[in-house]
Formats: C-alpha cells, sequence, structure tokens
C-alpha cells in the first residue's frame, strides 16, 4: 500500500466516524428537548395551580339554599369562563339563572335572579390528586318578580372555596361551596334577603 492509498484510507475513516457521530447527535436532540419540555411542565404544574394563559370554560349546576324562610330552596344553572394570570391566580367570569318560589304575607310569586359575577382565585395542587381553591367576587343580580310586587336588581359580593379534580388532559370537575351576599327591595316596602349558601358542580374544559 502507497503512503497516498494509506492517508486516503485513514481520512475516509475519519469522515465516516464523524457522520456516524453527527447522526447520533441529532437523533439525541429531540430525546434532550423532551426531557426538559417535560421536566418544565412537572415543575409549573407543582409550582401552582396550572399554566399562565390557560383558559378554563365551565358549565356549572348548583344547589342554592337561600337564607330569608320566604323563599324556597332551588336550582341554579351557570356558565363561567376562568383565566389563569399567574400558576396560582385566575379570573374567573360567571352567568348564572335560578327562579325560586316566593311566598311571604307581602307578596308571593317566582322571584327570577340572573346573577353576572367577576371574581378572583387563589389555588394549588395537592400531590396528584387535583387542586384547591378558595376566592371571593362581586357582581350584579338582575331580578324579576313574576307575582304580586315587583323587585330592584342587587349588588352581589361572594366568597368561595373548592377543588379541582382532573379527568383527563381536556377536563375536569370543580366541586365547590359557596355563599353570597345579596339583598333587594320590593315596591311592596319590603327588603328580601338574597343571601345564602350554594352547593355547585362545574365541569370544565381546559384550553
Amino acid at each position: 500500500m502507497t503512503r497516498m492509498s494509506f492517508i486516503a484510507l485513514v481520512l475516509g475513516v475519519v469522515v465516516l466516524a464523524g457522520c456516524e457521530s453527527g447522526t447520533a447527535m441529532r437523533m439525541d436532540l429531540p430525546a434532550a428537548q423532551s426531557t426538559v419540555a417535560a421536566v418544565s411542565v412537572d415543575e409549573l404544574a407543582a409550582a401552582g395551580g396550572g399554566r399562565i394563559g390557560m383558559g378554563h370554560l365551565g358549565t356549572g349546576i348548583s344547589l342554592l339554599f337561600p337564607m330569608d324562610r320566604a323563599l324556597d330552596n332551588t336550582w341554579m344553572a351557570d356558565i363561567n369562563f376562568n383565566f389563569n394570570v399567574t400558576p396560582n391566580i385566575s379570573v374567573e367570569l360567571g352567568a348564572g339563572w335560578a327562579d325560586p318560589d316566593a311566598e311571604d304575607p307581602g307578596f308571593s310569586g317566582d322571584l327570577q335572579m340572573i346573577p353576572l359575577s367577576v371574581g378572583a382565585q387563589y389555588g394549588d395542587r395537592f400531590g396528584d390528586a387535583g387542586r384547591w381553591y378558595a376566592g371571593l367576587g362581586l357582581g350584579w343580580i338582575i331580578n324579576d318578580f313574576n307575582g304580586t310586587v315587583t323587585a330592584d336588581d342587587a349588588l352581589l359580593i361572594h366568597l368561595m372555596g373548592g377543588v379541582d379534580i382532573p379527568i383527563n388532559n381536556l377536563t375536569s370537575l370543580d366541586i365547590e361551596l359557596r355563599y353570597q351576599m345579596a339583598n333587594t327591595d320590593l315596591s311592596s316596602g319590603d327588603t328580601l334577603d338574597l343571601d345564602a349558601f350554594v352547593f355547585r358542580v362545574n365541569f370544565v374544559w381546559l384550553f
């Protein structure tokens, strides 16, 4: 073998080795990136309740237990949108509908209520089981009394606390207890207390 042939052979081996090494590095890069991404997501989930900017669209069914004995217990339906400002803090917008019967010596009928509210929540994860949260909110109740009197609209304040249980990567279930504070003036001169305990189950879509 001549000196030129030997040099050519050595260069060929070096080039082949370099190509195989580059191929291996390119194959390992996505795996390394996936590992980094997975760690980042896990660390974020452990640090708080959710990803910044994540939206939650929910439909809820509630049992309403008014404090005023003139109002019957009833159910309420609502839709809500929740937006994560930080991993732990979110803002919720909600609109609902309820129609309790009202009966008193001074009035009787159905009180249709449409509560519109905005609230803030703070939450954190507990292990792998889900997330707890607590918050408060302000709103306005549009009242329509179908009966012997009319009712004014009312300012609404509510406190809430609950747990968020994941079902899969796209859905979860909220189980919540809240207390609402409000009252409305009636055309009869009476004031109707709208304070109530609200037990709520909310089915949530994540996006």
